[in-house]
């Protein structure tokens, strides 16, 4: 049993229930992903789209709103990739025992940024 705050769980509940789905939803679609009455999912619903977690469609539809999609963009800049990359280069290299490479993609393509050796030789035609 959760020693959370129950409302936070509820409508987190909810939000990954929207967030789970490739489309927009109707109400009673979501209340039924997450196992509660559509009266209840509503009224949190209402509070998402007031801080734009949520928006709902000239459909009835709902789906994540632009907050969401901020909240995720912060996710993702606080996760240091190159540490990420380096751990699964470590366990690509070491299971394989190839050269593996992890690159950036830009502009002109990608960037090699980290590599690790493979213990027997690469031959490489240009």
């Amino acid at each position: 049993m959760s020693t959370g705050v129950q409302a936070i769980e509820t409508g987190l509940t909810v939000l990954n229930v929207l967030g789970s789905h490739k489309r927009p939803m109707m109400l009673k679609d979501i209340a039924a992903a997450a196992k509660m009455h559509p009266a209840k999912v509503h009224r949190y619903l209402v509070s998402f789209q007031e801080m734009k977690y949520a928006e709902q469609d000239a459909n009835g539809l709902y789906r994540l709103g632009i907050n969401a999609l901020r909240l995720g963009l912060a996710c993702l800049e606080q996760i240091d990739a190159l540490r990420l990359a380096s751990n699964v280069l470590d366990d690509l290299n070491a299971s394989t025992g190839e050269t593996v490479f992890a690159a950036i993609w830009g502009n002109n393509g990608p960037t090699i940024v980290q590599w690790r050796d493979s213990s027997r030789p690469v031959t490489v035609n240009v």
